[in-house]
């Protein structure tokens, strides 16, 4: 990537310079908002915060909002320019692969002139990753969105030759490519590492060291063999089992102390996240039966399917 022989500034928030021979231009003189008629053959289709425009079916069937009646739905055209309302921030923007239809939340634009949706599209995304689409919200929550096509139609847009906007769409694409198989390799590297660590840790607390051991069987399923030596026992038997204490307990202020509390977002696997921590009012005298000792070791037993059975020591 070679740097352009000359440049100009520009004052907009979320971009100080472009190329010299670059225009900027509002964006409700490049793009039209379409509203076409929903067709009752048209699959549904979804723009994802990854930036992929495509139907549902492509993708995933659950994990969605369904309507009971399509209500606004509109038709979504291969190579329209998707924007969603709600979701722009997160990057909810991308170039429909397909035919279908979509939601009232979705801005669906087509080119005025000789542009490329797919390069804008990446402008739209630079916009929300650095946080200046956000900044045009005015709702009173966080993350109140609404970045309606009327927002978007005043916004000031860098405007090249579409021969340099083919260009860095294409050299996008390739290099894009070229990072996603990457990434897909590191993963699959670092899931096989992860197996492998597993498989070393099952060994050795169910096995021990010395591979030439002789062994027997334990009697428990999911333990198998363990060496001759060791027994088996329940966990009842060989350490205290204490459950910890209800965040919210009703207690007279008079009659309480404020300890430090952790919940099951801090028990983690294998540490303790400690950044987020909460507090619980309740009598010393109670409160030191929950108190934590060096070398505890803290399980969650409740939260997300996922979070079940974490811990650390």
């Amino acid at each position: 990537m070679r740097a352009y022989e000359a440049y100009k500034q520009l004052d907009l928030p979320w971009l100080d310079r472009i190329p010299a021979h670059w225009r900027v231009q509002r964006a409700k003189t490049m793009f039209r908002k379409m509203r076409r008629p929903a067709e009752d053959s048209d699959e549904v289709i979804t723009c994802f915060r990854d930036g992929e425009v495509t139907r549902r079916s492509n993708r995933r069937a659950t994990g969605f909002t369904e309507s009971l009646k399509e209500i606004g739905y509109q038709g979504i055209r291969k190579g329209d320019l998707v924007i969603h309302v709600m979701d722009a921030f997160a990057g909810a923007v991308g170039v429909s692969d397909s035919d279908g239809k979509g939601t009232p939340v979705y801005s669906v634009c087509t080119p005025k002139g000789d542009n490329n949706n797919y390069y804008y599209a990446h402008v739209i995304r630079i916009m929300a990753k650095n946080g200046y689409i956000q900044s045009l919200y005015r709702g009173i929550r966080e993350r109140s969105s609404d970045f309606r096509f009327e927002v978007f139609a005043n916004l000031y847009l860098p405007l090249p030759p579409r021969e340099e906007q083919d260009d860095i769409v294409r050299f996008l694409d390739a290099k894009c490519a070229k990072i996603d198989r990457l990434i897909r390799l590191k993963e699959r590297q670092i899931a096989l590492l992860n197996e492998k660590k597993q498989i070393i840790i099952n060994q050795a607390v169910t096995r021990g060291l010395d591979p030439n051991v002789p062994m027997k069987d334990s009697g428990v399923d999911w333990i198998g063999e363990i060496p001759e030596g060791w027994e088996v026992s329940k966990l009842k038997y060989i350490g205290v089992i204490q459950t910890g204490v209800t965040l919210g307990k009703d207690y007279p202020k008079e009659a309480t102390s404020k300890y430090p509390y952790l919940c099951v977002a801090n028990v983690q696997d294998g540490y303790i996240d400690l950044k987020k921590i909460k507090f619980i009012n309740l009598p010393p005298k109670e409160a030191q039966r929950y108190f934590l000792q060096k070398g505890d070791i803290l399980m969650t037993e409740g939260g997300d399917p996922d979070k079940l059975g974490r811990g650390s020591v």
